[in-house]
């Protein structure tokens, strides 16, 4: 009984630990994040279903900005191409790295990828962003990311085929990280109808003022 009673604390410190990291991360990033710039770069592509995505995401308090620190080789070098956070209390934020992307089809998709992560405190999948050290949280949430940013790539009619069928491939890695942490088919079915939720939720004006549809709502007949 001692010994459980050790491993719940050191399992709450740990948990405390990791708050203190991402709020860190959070403040650190909100310094460095260039809004306008991004804002310029994203008008420059022409798509009426990306810019309805974008005025979404002002509805809904979410901020989107560009790296204003990295010098361009380290931007180019560094292997994410944006980063979400969410944090209680606060805005949601997405940092996109413009360098490392080479062409607008790859933005678009970054984009939507991280406006997805952008709503689960929003749609209640967790309240804040997963970490890596909760694995099945972390991989399960970049499930949906993945499926969601499909769903909105179809919406827009953008010609996004490349990165459709990327991401498709990439959902398999953390799909069999899933599979291995004992989760079921049935449970990877899921994490794809939370990204179509996720997804409507972004671009389907009924549901904005929706706090936390659910996906037998979403799907109703209208």
């Amino acid at each position: 009984m001692f010994e459980h009673l050790i491993d719940a604390v050191e399992l709450a410190f740990q948990n405390f630990l990791g708050q203190r990291e991402l709020q860190r991360r959070y403040n650190h990033i909100q310094q460095h994040l260039d809004v306008r710039g991004a804002r310029i770069q994203l008008s420059t592509i022409d798509n009426a279903g990306f810019r309805e995505l974008l005025e979404r995401l002002d509805d809904l308090n979410i901020i989107v900005g560009a790296d204003a620190l990295l010098p361009a080789d380290a931007a180019q070098a560094l292997p994410r191409f944006g980063l979400t956070l969410v944090i209680p209390g606060r805005p949601p934020l997405i940092w996109l790295n413009l360098l490392k992307h080479s062409d607008s089809m790859e933005l678009v998709d970054t984009v939507a990828h991280e406006a997805i992560h952008a709503t689960v405190n929003l749609l209640g999948r967790h309240p804040q962003t997963p970490q890596p050290t909760n694995e099945l949280a972390y991989h399960a949430e970049e499930i949906v990311a993945l499926y969601g940013a499909n769903w909105i790539l179809n919406q827009i009619e953008i010609p996004a085929h490349r990165q459709i069928e990327q991401n498709l491939a990439t959902i398999n890695q953390p799909a069999d990280i899933l599979i291995r942490l004992g989760r079921s088919p049935e449970f990877l079915q899921q994490k794809d109808a939370e990204g179509d939720v996720a997804a409507k939720f972004l671009l389907e004006s009924h549901l904005i003022e929706i706090a936390a549809p659910t996906l037998a709502e979403v799907n109703a007949p209208r």
